[in-house]
């Protein structure tokens, strides 16, 4: 008797055991899923309902990303011409900002920034009647 599994109601007790535990795990998943959905609307609720004057603001700070990492693609450029002489002295000699190095990673971070901003903004609904309430 100890190798033989012991029917309960026709159905052998590890089938039985093994379907409680399948019913008790699809009741978790269920319960999981909608917790992640809640988990979801609320964060959604909160990053992305905007006001009238954050979408005009964000545009503006895309617009000034993108000057400065034209600004500073030129001071890298320019010092990167001292180096062979190229170019007149840099003005600032000495130090972290003198690196043509460091002016290329603000130009690249800005205009990334610049992108990714201006993307946002494109995909929101702007309400024209709140912006010009304001």
């Amino acid at each position: 008797m100890a190798g033989r599994s012991v029917e309960k109601r026709g159905v052998p007790r590890a089938t039985a055991w093994l379907d409680t535990w399948r019913g008790h795990l699809e009741e978790t998943t269920v319960e999981i899923s909608q917790i992640t959905t809640r988990y979801r609307s609320s964060l959604r609720e909160i990053f992305c309902h905007t006001s009238a004057h954050v979408v005009p603001a964000a545009s503006m700070s895309g617009l000034f990303l993108t000057l400065l990492a034209v600004l500073a693609g030129a001071l890298g450029l320019w010092r990167l011409g001292v180096d062979p002489g190229w170019t007149s002295p840099f003005f600032v000699a000495s130090g972290l900002f003198s690196r043509y190095q460091l002016w290329f990673a603000i130009a690249i971070v800005a205009q990334t920034s610049a992108f990714i901003l201006n993307r946002w903004v494109a995909n929101q609904v702007i309400d024209v009647p709140a912006i010009a309430a304001v």
